[in-house]
């Protein structure tokens, strides 16, 4: 997955040192907050994976990032894998249910995108 955007959002002095703040959206449009120790750490266009995903007091995901590693499939690959083929099928069937004939690719991916939203809002109560 790559950023498509960073924005800093100032710095916070931890029992580590300084780190800065950052605002990260995907291109897929998920948005987080990480933490860094350099300002220019993560970029628009660098290649990522999460590692961890909290939520935290400010509405934000809190994230943990890691440049893609080399040697193939992660569990955390092969798990978006999972998710992604369920929240298609699960796409499939909302749209046969209303009455729908197979639905359009773009409305296929906003339904499945919607699913894997609302199951991650689940997830964190």
């Amino acid at each position: 997955m790559k950023i498509a955007q960073v924005t800093q959002n100032g710095t916070w002095e931890s029992q580590y040192g300084l780190l800065y703040r950052m605002e990260i959206i995907l291109e897929d449009n998920r948005a987080g907050e990480v933490l860094a120790k350099k300002p220019d750490q993560w970029k628009a266009g660098d290649e990522v994976e999460i590692v961890e995903a909290k939520p935290n007091a400010m509405g934000l995901t809190k994230w943990k990032l890691q440049r893609p590693q080399p040697g193939g499939a992660k569990p955390d690959d092969v798990q978006r894998r999972i998710d992604a083929s369920w929240a298609i099928g699960q796409a499939i069937q909302l749209g046969f249910a209303g009455g729908e004939s197979l639905p359009s690719d773009e409305r296929l991916l906003e339904r499945a995108q919607y699913l894997l939203t609302l199951r991650d809002k689940l997830m964190q109560m």
